[in-house]
């Protein structure tokens, strides 16, 4: 009697395999944003590895927004015309206040583009102190980011959209750094959060946590073996992000906490290879 068929086919499997391995086109990102109160605006850029700008991006706005950009630095000047560069001096929008010894200031606040907007108006005896912004913390910045959301990362499979019951199928994602510009408490906020944890759904109940976002084939980091053919799963993983901010250009500082994103499901196959028996006796 000759050998069953199924060695054959499992030798093709495992060609499809090493087929499967050749390099792929980076899959985009997904994402969004959702507008919430206190942000302004919201802008998430996804950075490859090696620098390159994917095609994936999105903006979210706020009804704010057309008002208002965040700032980055502020200025007191007295309430005279020629904006917050012009030289002190007086005139009859300073001498409006109740007291004739106090002149009105104007606090301007000037955005990331450079461009210089009035934000409110006030009566001082002298000139006043430097405006000191409310403090964004830490805490403010994890919140916005829960609120807006991070991209989600979709399972990629070897053998894609179908595999074999009690065969090593390879789970792997392709992550990305993501760049955040968000409006915190009117000032700009630059967020830099990075994948460091994995949670994946093999679909039949299984899962498992990682640091590691798996890789292709050859690599065998990230593997399940499933034990009930002829069903469709939905392997799925769910990516933490740790983070840092800066507001205003300042220095970076770290956030405690992560933000955790969902993926959706990758629908794959589970098929059974049958043996075959073939030839007979000579």
């Amino acid at each position: 009697m000759k050998r069953a068929a199924i060695v054959i086919a499992l030798a093709v499997f495992a060609a499809a395999v090493a087929t499967a391995a050749m390099p792929v086109a980076a899959a985009a990102c997904v994402g969004g944003g959702r507008n919430s109160a206190g942000f302004v605006a919201v802008n998430l850029t996804c950075h490859s590895p090696d620098g390159s700008q994917p095609s994936w991006g999105a903006s979210q706005t706020s009804s704010d927004a057309s008002r208002r950009d965040p700032f980055v630095s502020y200025r007191w000047r007295i309430a005279c015309f020629g904006g917050p560069e012009a030289v002190d001096a007086e005139c009859l929008a300073a001498q409006t206040c109740s007291d004739p010894l106090e002149r009105r200031f104007r606090l301007w606040g000037q955005t990331r583009a450079g461009e210089w907007q009035t934000l409110t108006e006030g009566c001082f005896g002298g000139t006043p102190e430097e405006y000191v912004p409310p403090e964004v913390t830490p805490g403010n910045v994890l919140s916005a980011l829960r609120r807006v959301g991070l991209p989600s990362l979709t399972v990629q499979t070897q053998p894609a959209d179908e595999t074999l019951v009690n065969f090593d199928t390879i789970f792997f994602v392709e992550p990305e750094a993501v760049s955040v510009d968000l409006t915190i408490l009117g000032q700009a906020v630059d967020v830099l959060a990075t994948p460091a944890g994995y949670q994946w759904s093999f679909g039949d109940g299984a899962g498992m946590s990682s640091s590691s976002p798996g890789a292709p084939y050859p690599s065998t980091e990230i593997t399940h073996r499933y034990s009930d053919a002829h069903v469709t799963m939905q392997p799925s993983v769910t990516v933490s992000y740790t983070a840092r901010f800066r507001v205003g250009g300042g220095a970076w500082q770290d956030i405690d906490g992560t933000v955790t994103s969902p993926g959706p499901g990758t629908s794959l196959l589970i098929s059974e290879a049958t043996p075959l028996l073939s030839g007979g006796r000579g």
